[in-house]
């Protein structure tokens, strides 16, 4: 102030003093409008807590409080829900483990209900938990195969036509087994879904009757039965592929000598044969993408009919694989091998799949080179040129049966044409043979000598 008093005349330094405060009294006030107008921008945060604070006392510092205690209780009830939240999550996959254990020890198996049942057998739209376990084993590495994955893991492949499907024997009786034994059963299924019988067994066949439980099912609708059933009994359906009709197959070469008694170039026995090796190749390509998706290799690899019946479980595929050179060995059954290899069910080797699975392309390519009455002896030719090792195993390891379901309600018969199982009624009191029931008994073929 006295700095600012030098520059007033001597006379008017009382009046020059008086217009300073009046001018710094107004500069204050214009500070302080621009502080009421704009507080964000000027005030620190303790000024502004200050002024938001209403008096003690007051109705709205009693609700401001009562606010912060509630708050203050809701975020303690939050801590509680996470922590109970993240408690449960923990215990779940143990609770499930354990009652899995349980249920496994006592034998108990995933059937359907007697609901699913029903619906089934009256043909109608699968269930809602169908549809989920079916998606939960669609193809790809997003769905719930990949999840099931170990080195323990075998590939299942069956191929045939959706009228003489024999599902539930093969699910109970193979892939259950197969689990149980600490692999991972891995179904790959293509299904022609109309086709009539001709040939030798037209007679037997024409009399056959479907599964209710699959016959008025739409293609969709059986890649979703076919999904649900499988993982019901442990398995997992990574692929399914479904044809309308028959493979038709241009450019067969005639291979003369190969194949004799039904040469596929002309004749229609020849020819569903060549769809079968096709459709098997076809999830053969299949399952080489999905281990290369899924960086793995299955230990085993297995093929059985669509028409196949088990009387008892499969033997131990592990004792399989203490074989010496078990991935590069060929398993069939020491009976009904027509001079050659039974081929209804055979189990193969890592190394020995890759060419035992791929019988469609060389015969495409000119077949073994030796002659062979069938396909039978056209197997084991295939075998031999592939440096494979033989193995032959007795009918209590690979206890299964070609049959067919007669009747209303369908039954079980088995085909006694192509059995080798000895006595029948040792593998059950209620089984017979198709020929007996429906009194049409195809032509026999003996069994030429080895």
């Amino acid at each position: 102030m006295n700095g600012a008093l030098r520059y007033c005349p001597e006379a008017a330094k009382h009046r020059c003093c008086v217009l300073q405060l009046i001018l710094l009294v107004g500069a204050a006030q214009l500070v302080y409008i621009a502080f009421l107008l704009f507080p964000g921008e000027h005030e620190s945060p303790i000024l502004s807590q200050r002024r938001a604070a209403p008096p003690k006392g007051s109705s709205r510092a009693h609700s401001s409080s009562g606010q912060v205690r509630s708050a203050a209780r809701a975020a303690k009830g939050a801590r509680k829900d996470r922590k109970a939240t993240q408690t449960k999550r923990k215990a779940k996959p143990r609770v499930s483990a354990i009652q899995a254990k349980r249920q496994a020890d006592a034998g108990v198996s995933a059937a359907p209900s007697a609901k699913n049942k029903a619906e089934s057998a009256n043909g109608a739209t699968p269930s809602a938990t169908e549809m989920q376990l079916a998606k939960a084993a669609k193809d790809g590495p997003n769905g719930g195969c990949h999840a099931r994955l170990h080195s323990r893991a075998v590939a299942i492949y069956l191929v045939g036509v959706r009228q003489r499907l024999i599902l539930n024997s093969t699910l109970q009786h193979v892939v259950k087994p197969i689990v149980d034994d600490g692999f991972a059963a891995h179904l790959y299924i293509a299904l022609i879904l109309n086709v009539s019988g001709t040939g030798n067994w037209k007679r037997i066949r024409e009399r056959a009757a479907e599964d209710h439980a699959l016959a008025t099912l739409s293609a969709s609708q059986l890649r979703a039965h076919l999904g649900a059933r499988t993982a019901e009994w442990g398995g997992c359906l990574v692929h399914v592929a479904t044809k309308p009709r028959p493979i038709t197959i241009d450019g067969v070469p005639e291979n003369p000598g190969q194949i004799q008694q039904y040469p596929p170039v002309n004749t229609t026995t020849g020819r569903r044969l060549l769809s079968t090796w096709f459709l098997r190749e076809m999830l053969w390509n299949r399952t080489l993408r999905r281990e290369r998706t899924w960086h793995m290799q299955y230990l085993l690899a297995m093929w059985v009919r669509d028409d196949a019946f088990w009387m008892a479980d499969i033997g131990s595929l592990s004792k399989l694989l203490a074989a010496p050179k078990a991935t590069r060995s060929v398993w069939s059954r020491n009976c009904g091998s027509w001079g050659g290899i039974n081929d209804k069910t055979v189990i193969v080797g890592r190394q020995a799949a890759g060419a035992l699975l791929q019988l469609f392309s060389g015969f495409m390519k000119g077949g073994v080179g030796k002659p062979s009455k069938n396909a039978e002896v056209y197997l084991l030719h295939a075998v031999r040129a592939a440096g494979l090792e033989r193995r032959r195993v007795t009918f209590n390891q690979l206890p299964e049966a070609s049959a067919m379901l007669v009747g209303d309600p369908p039954r079980v018969c088995i085909l006694n044409t192509t059995w080798c199982g000895g006595r029948l009624r040792r593998w059950g009191s209620h089984l017979e043979f198709c020929e007996t029931l429906v009194n049409a008994t195809p032509s026999p073929m003996p069994e030429p000598q080895a």
